[in-house]
């Protein structure tokens, strides 16, 4: 392939590269599946109990944000098993800690 086509926003994706979102829905829908992964992965490492609730309430506005802009249920259980794919390869190579911390500043840094 003369062009990269694939993108790996996350450090942690870096074992796991999938393509760039095709959609709104589908980014939407990724943020939803990281801000999940994180609420019941990385309660520890995000600032226990209260964090992972904050965690919790933001996949909640991303899932709702993802189903208004058109995410049909073939398409979030596509994003939460990229996410977790990613994730698992991740913690694999470089830890849970590390791969949490990316989790999260990540989706801070992505988020609407």
């Amino acid at each position: 392939m003369n062009k990269i086509t694939f993108l790996c926003p996350l450090v942690f994706v870096l074992a796991g590269c999938v393509q760039p979102p095709a959609s709104p829905a589908e980014k939407a829908a990724r943020q939803w599946a990281g801000a999940e992964l994180a609420a019941t992965k990385c309660a520890g490492y995000i600032g226990g109990f209260s964090a992972a609730k904050d965690m919790r309430n933001e996949a909640k506005k991303d899932l709702v944000e993802a189903r208004e802009l058109g995410a049909t249920d073939e398409l979030l259980v596509k994003a939460k098993t990229d996410v977790n794919s990613a994730a698992t390869t991740s913690e694999i190579l470089i830890g849970l800690r590390e791969t949490c911390n990316q989790l999260v500043s990540q989706l801070a840094y992505h988020s609407s």
